[in-house]
């Protein structure tokens, strides 16, 4: 009887966890330089990024990460680095974020306006 249970209860929950993970996030990739991937279309370290991406602070994929993902190694450092100078600097908001405007007017990024 303990022995039906236990692989009773097993079998519920590997179910649980199958089903579980056969969601993929849902996210939206922007820019037409590279074609958009789907989650599908991803190689586990891509997946892995995008992954970090959107349990981090920011919890979307908006900004550079279509093409970011191109080179997920390198695109989850950039993404880090961009994380912790935004969110965890000891630099206050407001002051963080004035001076984002002010390089952005400076070099007319279009995305930051």
């Amino acid at each position: 009887m303990r022995h039906r249970l236990l692989f009773a209860g097993t079998i519920v929950l590997l179910g649980v966890v199958a089903a579980v993970a056969a969601d993929p996030p849902r996210f939206t990739l922007r820019g037409d330089r590279f074609k958009p991937l789907s989650w599908e279309e991803m190689t586990p370290e891509q997946k892995r990024m995008t992954e970090h991406v959107l349990a981090g602070k920011r919890g979307s994929m908006n900004g550079p990460y279509n093409v970011l993902l191109r080179s997920p190694e390198m695109g989850d450092l950039a993404q880090q680095f961009g994380a912790y100078t935004r969110f965890d600097s000891s630099i206050p908001h407001k002051l963080n974020e004035l001076a984002i405007l002010m390089t952005a007017r400076f070099w007319n990024a279009q995305y930051e306006w």
